[in-house]
């Protein structure tokens, strides 16, 4: 939490979380809800005996169930909200990191045109998801058909970043493969080290950890860019 990304990154996996938390509570709290009507119309025959007493519980328990479920959900939304806000200076990351590209472009032709592609998709993503969230806020006169559409499009150009990003990983694999080019980060081993160091220190390497996290992030992106 002491940077901003290591922050962006706990607040990230706090609101996936609670969004798969209240998905499973929600489901929890429709079944018990269907077993409180069909005990409901059991007790309609008896309405002072035992089973009354257990009719009432489940109901309460089916009411707090839905309860803490609304309060996680506010609770994710407002974290998704406080990650959106943040992300408003986002362009000026990206004019940085197309400044640098520009004055210290990649050596391999390849890479470059992917970097160069990523910086514009990631632009235009920025782009749209900043009118988007402004308009939905009333700070800029966009309605809502329009905010929708921004949002729709924001995340098509983001799942566009992921795919380069699966197209950039192959790429510095073949370099490294290759022996033509140093992998791109310096942190990264060469492919044919990865095995070794993963058995030497059990440490995962950073070429794998990025490729996991872009295939983490894959269907994410197919699903928020298909219309509702």
């Amino acid at each position: 939490m002491s940077t901003a990304t290591g922050m962006d990154c706990a607040l990230m996996t706090t609101s996936y979380s609670l969004t798969a938390l209240t998905a499973q509570l929600d489901r929890i709290s429709h079944y018990r809800a269907i077993a409180h009507s069909n005990n409901v119309q059991q007790v309609s025959v008896a309405p002072l005996g035992y089973l009354s007493y257990i009719v009432l519980a489940r109901k309460q328990e089916v009411s707090r169930l839905a309860a803490i479920s609304t309060r996680l959900k506010s609770l994710a939304s407002l974290i998704s909200d406080v990650r959106i806000f943040v992300r408003l200076w986002g362009l000026f990351g990206m004019y940085e990191w197309l400044v640098n590209t520009l004055r210290k472009p990649p050596k391999d032709m390849t890479m470059r045109k992917i970097v160069y592609l990523q910086i514009a998709v990631n632009i235009l993503y920025q782009i749209l998801e900043n009118l988007a969230y402004l308009g939905q806020h009333k700070v800029l006169p966009i309605g809502k058909k329009r905010q929708n559409s921004y949002w729709l499009w924001s995340s098509r150009f983001w799942m566009a970043h992921v795919v380069l990003e699966f197209w950039r990983l192959k790429r510095e694999r073949d370099l490294c493969l290759e022996g033509k080019e140093k992998a791109e980060s310096e942190n990264a081993p060469r492919w044919y080290e990865v095995a070794d160091v993963m058995k030497s220190n059990g440490k995962k390497s950073v070429w794998l950890r990025q490729l996991w996290s872009n295939m983490a992030y894959a269907p994410l992106t197919v699903s928020s860019s298909m219309p509702c």
